[in-house]
């Protein structure tokens, strides 16, 4: 059997979940997770825009639009409540669902948008990817033509996106809120609805239950919220809700 990774398995015994076929990966840090989760969204843009589809050279852009316009959305969602400045009216505060994109605004990508243009790249570029697998129209997407800082709104009202320039705006951004994880991650709602305490008890009543199943999810195990007493039910194969 191929050796497993475990992350941070105090109190399972490794040779045992070894055995047993079960791969459990456990954080015992929330922003471990995040920090993981984020270098691998970044992994896969750099990856979109280095791969070559057919002979014309064309990249994965699509895909690497929706990927790093995911990035922007996770951010948005832990900070927020923050105040950002908005270059047509007075300063704004991060949001919910669209309202989470004046997060570009913020220090950490640096843009200085409109509201107007906030909502553009919103409904124009990110919802209708991420929902609907299409642009909306107006877009341009490109990976040779320049365009400073990766977004731009044209004289011909086009919205312009150089996929190159995004991703280091977007990479860098990823650093700065990765630099200050602990504390977006105490003052969010995320991490109040999303995480719980489990205690080296529960980690082995989730082992115990799991033999002959290998979960394709990881179990979050943080020190926030009540410390469960009863082992969460199995809502589908190959995953474990908390």
């Amino acid at each position: 059997m191929a050796e497993r990774t475990l992350k941070g398995t105090q109190g399972l015994d490794r040779e045992a979940t070894l055995q047993r076929g079960v791969h459990v990966s456990i954080h015992i840090d929330p922003v471990q997770m995040i920090r993981e989760c984020l270098s691998e969204y970044i992994e896969i843009s750099r990856l979109g825009l280095n791969h070559k589809k057919d002979h014309a050279g064309s990249v994965l852009g699509y895909a690497t639009a929706e990927m790093l316009f995911r990035i922007v959305d996770v951010i948005g969602g832990y900070c927020r409540d923050e105040m950002v400045e908005v270059r047509d009216s007075t300063r704004r505060r991060v949001g919910t669902d669209s309202q989470g994109f004046f997060i570009l605004n913020h220090p950490y990508f640096g843009y200085m948008f409109t509201r107007d243009e906030v909502k553009r790249v919103c409904s124009q570029v990110r919802n209708p990817l991420t929902h609907g697998a299409i642009l909306g129209v107006g877009v341009r997407l490109s990976k040779e033509r320049s365009v400073q800082g990766g977004i731009v709104f044209g004289e011909d009202q086009w919205l312009e996106i150089s996929l190159p320039e995004l991703f280091e705006r977007v990479e860098g951004a990823v650093s700065q809120f990765l630099s200050n994880g602990e504390k977006h991650l105490a003052s969010s709602r995320v991490a109040e609805r999303d995480y719980l305490v489990v205690n080296a008890a529960g980690i082995e009543a989730i082992r115990q239950s799991s033999e002959g199943h290998e979960f394709a999810q990881s179990v979050s195990v943080t020190a926030r919220g009540p410390d469960p007493t009863f082992l969460p039910r199995r809502k589908r194969r190959g995953s474990i809700r908390l």
